[in-house]
Order: structure tokens, then C-alpha cells, then sequence
């Protein structure tokens, strides 16, 4: 007799999810700075957020970090 299978979902596929962020731009010199600097933080989290097998020893630390 043969054992019944369930579905498993793939491991490896992972749900996209589009994330629209606007920026926007005040009168101060720094603005634009500002806004690359974000940018910036904002890849660097979700590198970060989304990383699979064991976890490492040592810890990241990111400069300027909100």
C-alpha cells in the first residue's frame, strides 16, 4: 500500500514582494546625501534580513546605523 504525500512548498522559491518607497526632497544642501545614505541602509537590511543556513559567530555592525 502506498504512504499518502503532501505538498511541500519549494525551500528555495521565495515570495517577491515589491516594496515602492518615495523620497522626498527638502531645501537643505544635504538632501540629496541623505537620501543615498538611506538608500544605502535600506539594501544593506534586507541583504542582511534574508539569509539562510547557520547563523555566523561573529556580528556585523553597520557605521551609522538609525
Amino acid at each position: 500500500m502506498k504512504r499518502p504525500t503532501k505538498k511541500v512548498a519549494s525551500k528555495t522559491m521565495k515570495e517577491i514582494k515589491v516594496l515602492t518607497i518615495e523620497f522626498v526632497n527638502d531645501e537643505s544642501g544635504k538632501s540629496r546625501e541623505r537620501t543615498e545614505e538611506v538608500k544605502n541602509l535600506i539594501v544593506q537590511m534586507l541583504e542582511l534580513a534574508h539569509k539562510r543556513g547557520r547563523p555566523t559567530k561573529e556580528e556585523k555592525e553597520v557605521a551609522d546605523a538609525a
